[in-house]
């Protein structure tokens, strides 16, 4: 006697493929949300971080400050070069004048720079800023 339909081992097979399916496919988008918050924190890291520098880009930095729940700290920082010639960070202007890719150099040849660090909860940011442009008169420069 023949009867048409599924065995009950050929519907538990069937069940269980499809539960393995549906577990992967809800922990790729558990992933996906998660790397996607994450983006979002960042991104509005960078944005508090640009408004801070854009605020503070006519004025010199303060040393630290705080603005609802982002803190954010500013620290100088100055390096020699490793090699003398550091051809790879240094160029040539026509001026004869070196110039580190828009950070200063002083006669010495050392780098200055910032580097603000915003944090918001348990994460951060930090970007390198040139440092504040030294303002010369027109006396100076004749």
């Amino acid at each position: 006697m023949k009867t048409s339909g599924f065995t009950m081992i050929e519907t538990l097979v069937a069940v269980l493929i499809l539960s393995l399916v549906v577990t992967a496919s809800l922990t790729l988008v558990s992933l996906a949300e998660r790397t996607l918050a994450g983006v979002r924190e960042r991104e509005r890291l960078l944005d508090s971080a640009s408004v801070i520098h854009l605020e503070t880009a006519s004025a010199p930095l303060s040393v630290f400050g705080t603005s609802g729940d982002i803190e954010w700290a500013v620290e100088e920082k100055t390096v020699a070069p490793d090699i003398e010639g550091d051809i790879a960070a240094a160029a040539l202007n026509f001026s004869g004048e070196e110039t580190i890719r828009g950070f200063e150099s002083a006669g010495n040849r050392t780098r200055k720079w910032n580097e603000l660090t915003v944090k918001r909860n348990d994460k951060s940011v930090m970007l390198f800023l040139p440092p504040p442009a030294v303002k010369t008169t027109s006396d100076d420069q004749e």
